[in-house]
């Protein structure tokens, strides 16, 4: 899959706030043109009118004010959170801040190459 592919004229198709250099570099081999940050703070300006897919780490500092700054930012774009599975709390906030899916990261882990496979799907009017 090539870098734009991933990308629309309006920002990335898929952007990702990570807490840690394993889980941006896990994004970046599924979806090789996505944008990647490590602060919450970034996740909104990394965020365009042509964003698909929104990924936020709830291991990342502030995930939660994320979800919510991208959300009343007026983004349209999926958005899902992924934790520890035993934090149900974190994971109940994040449906709460506005995550349109909430996952363990194992299922995370797993289920990435297909949301990625939707994301450009939706981009491309395949989906």
């Amino acid at each position: 899959m090539a870098d734009n592919e991933l990308q629309s004229g309006n920002g990335p198709m898929i952007a990702a706030l990570v807490a840690d250099l394993m889980f941006a570099s896990r994004v970046r081999g599924a979806a090789p043109g996505a944008k990647t940050v490590h602060h919450a703070d970034a996740l909104a300006e990394a965020v365009g009118r042509g964003t698909r897919l929104v990924l936020v780490d709830l291991h990342a500092g502030e995930a939660l004010a994320a979800i919510r700054g991208v959300r009343a930012a007026g983004a349209t774009a999926t958005i899902v959170a992924f934790g520890s599975h035993v934090e149900t709390e974190v994971l109940q906030s994040a449906r709460e801040a506005g995550a349109d899916r909430v996952m363990a990261r194992s299922a995370f882990v797993r289920e990435l190459p297909s949301l990625v496979a939707r994301a450009v799907g939706q981009g491309s009017g395949e989906g």
